[in-house]
């Protein structure tokens, strides 16, 4: 199984030298089983919307890359 972090919606990355993934590109290009998201959701302004768009879009992506 391979899970793969640092993925991020809205940013590509951070200042401090951190590169996120898409789901779409975990799933399509990395061929990862499972996503893990941390700032996208802890830093978000109301982490339970966050925790369920990444939900939403990372079920969207692994569907369209099987």
């Amino acid at each position: 199984l391979l899970f793969t972090p640092g993925i991020n919606i809205n940013t590509a990355g951070d200042g401090k030298g951190q590169q996120y993934n898409t789901p779409e590109h975990a799933f399509r290009n990395l061929k990862t089983d499972f996503i893990i998201v941390g700032r996208g959701i802890y830093k978000a302004d109301d982490a339970e919307m966050a925790a369920l768009h990444y939900k939403i879009a990372g079920w969207k992506a692994y569907r369209e890359s099987l």
